[in-house]
C-alpha cells in the first residue's frame, strides 16, 4: 500500500505542477483563497500557511547543500 501512495503522491505533485505552470493570476489567487485545487486525481489541499512563506522556497542550493537563502557563506565541501 505504501508503494501505492507514493505514486498516487508522486501522480498529484506532477499534476499539481502542470497547473500551477498554466494558471492565469486569477486563478492562482483562487487557489491560494480556497487552500486547494482540483486535479485530474482528486482536491490538492495546502496549509494556508504555506501562503505567506513555502519553506523549500526559503533555501537554496550552494555548492553542494540545501542552505538558507540569507546564509552567504555558502555550504557543502567546507573544512579544507
Amino acid at each position: 500500500m505504501p508503494a501505492a501512495q507514493a505514486y498516487m503522491t508522486m501522480h498529484l505533485a506532477a499534476d499539481a505542477a502542470n497547473q500551477a505552470q498554466s494558471l492565469e493570476t486569477e486563478a492562482i489567487k483562487k487557489v491560494l483563497a480556497e487552500n486547494s485545487f482540483e486535479t485530474v486525481y482528486g482536491s490538492l489541499s495546502f496549509d494556508k500557511r504555506l501562503i505567506s512563506g513555502i519553506p523549500v522556497f526559503q533555501k537554496i542550493y550552494l555548492n553542494d547543500q540545501l542552505v538558507p537563502r540569507n546564509n552567504n557563506t555558502g555550504g557543502g565541501n567546507g573544512g579544507e
